[in-house]
């Protein structure tokens, strides 16, 4: 813990991602391109929390001369085993955070990726700590929202920025 904890006093930025899985249908108009639908996302649980570990996305900070997007691309791909490409990110927006360790900032990005790509995300991905990834469907993560297994910090940048509804898809509005 001290090593995670010295890394982040030096670090100056750290990103997290939100990674949609979609998948392409085919639109009704043939003169159209096909239809991008959100089937989920991907998430990681460190296990090092043991019962307390909560769901959360992937993320860390930055190494040393690394821009906010290609510290969001290698984190992704130590947590999850997916590698995204620069153009599939999207940044969200960023904000000033102050913990016990510093001060830095902290963008939020978005990174699309086909559901057929799935196949990629490896649950003994090369994370030197002990995080999972996983899929979850809409639903899925409303659930652990609901049940307090999504980390709240993360899901109120998500509500913040519009990523998600508050409270579900089917139940806009409501705070969870």
């Amino acid at each position: 813990m001290l090593e995670r904890t010295a890394a982040c006093e030096r670090s100056t930025l750290a990103s997290l991602v939100l990674v949609r899985v979609h998948e392409l249908v085919s639109n009704p108009d043939p003169d159209e391109p096909r239809l991008q639908v959100l089937k989920g996302y991907v998430f990681v649980i460190d296990q090092a929390f043991g019962a307390n570990a909560v769901y959360k996305l992937a993320g860390g900070h930055e190494q040393t001369g690394e821009s906010p997007l290609r510290t969001a691309q290698r984190e992704l791909k130590e947590e999850t085993n997916l590698r995204v490409s620069w153009h599939d990110f999207r940044e969200c927006g960023k904000w000033l955070e102050t913990r016990e360790y510093g001060t830095h900032w902290k963008y939020l990005f978005t990174a699309d990726v086909d559901v057929r790509k799935l196949h990629w995300v490896d649950k003994r991905a090369k994370s030197k700590r002990q995080e999972k990834p996983k899929f979850c469907t809409v639903d899925e993560f409303y659930a652990l929202v609901r049940s307090g297994k999504f980390m709240p910090d993360h899901y109120k940048k998500l509500v913040e920025y519009a990523l998600v509804l508050p409270g579900g898809r089917d139940k806009p509005g409501r705070d969870s």
